[in-house]
């Protein structure tokens, strides 16, 4: 019996979306745990030990120096490790926030206050861009998926001039103003999206995104 895949579902003092993370990944038949971002960053956990990694959303130290802001600076030493070593992940809402600030997207992106200036928590229809090296998008292009939205500071907007990979967009109204739903870096692992796939748990139009992540060996 081949053992279960390990994803580790990272959480920060402010992150509220681990326990339906959680749960979507052991639904899947892996085998999903909580891990504290500060137990990688102190070593007592090995980044390497899992094989697909899981920043979830919420609010991590409040946001009080700017969404995601700070729980960036305080992994900075863990997440290196994490991008050298070339493992898939996937963050949504504020561990998108995250990932922007790592730069794991590069230079010339932000995230910045929807057009209506207030929190949006709404059904959302995404339909999935072509792009050829997406491990979490592979064999969905074109189709459209339904998972909610839950942000106040989702809406991507480019500053550089280099063009994102642009994995998904709205199909129906953006919560935030902006085309751009969902992003992928050059290397095709590393995922990010304001909106929450796996709400429900059991979605199965989340689950496909998340399933890709467990086939990529």
């Amino acid at each position: 019996m081949m053992p279960k895949k390990k994803v580790a579902v990272w959480y920060w003092p402010g992150t509220n979306c681990e326990v339906e993370s959680l749960e979507s990944w052991k639904y899947l038949g892996a085998d999903a745990r909580l891990v504290f971002a500060k137990d990688f960053v102190s070593g007592r956990e090995n980044i390497r030990d899992y094989y697909v990694h899981h920043w979830t959303g919420g609010f991590t130290y409040s946001d009080d120096s700017g969404a995601g802001a700070v729980a960036a600076i305080m992994a900075r030493e863990a997440i290196e490790i994490l991008m050298e070593a070339q493992l898939p992940v996937i963050m949504e809402c504020n561990g998108f926030q995250i990932g922007m600030r790592s730069r794991f997207f590069g230079k010339g992106l932000a995230l910045v206050e929807n057009d209506c200036g207030e929190f949006q928590s709404m059904p959302v229809l995404h339909r999935v861009e072509s792009s050829p090296n997406c491990i979490w998008t592979k064999e969905l292009e074109g189709r459209v998926l339904s998972f909610p939205s839950a942000h106040k500071y989702g809406k991507l907007i480019i500053t550089g001039e280099k063009q994102p990979n642009v994995v998904l967009v709205y199909a129906s109204k953006s919560p935030n103003g902006g085309h751009i739903a969902g992003i992928c870096s050059d290397n095709g692992l590393w995922m990010g999206l304001m909106d929450h796939p796996g709400r429900p748990y059991d979605n199965p139009d989340g689950l496909l995104l998340y399933a890709n992540g467990l086939k990529t060996v």
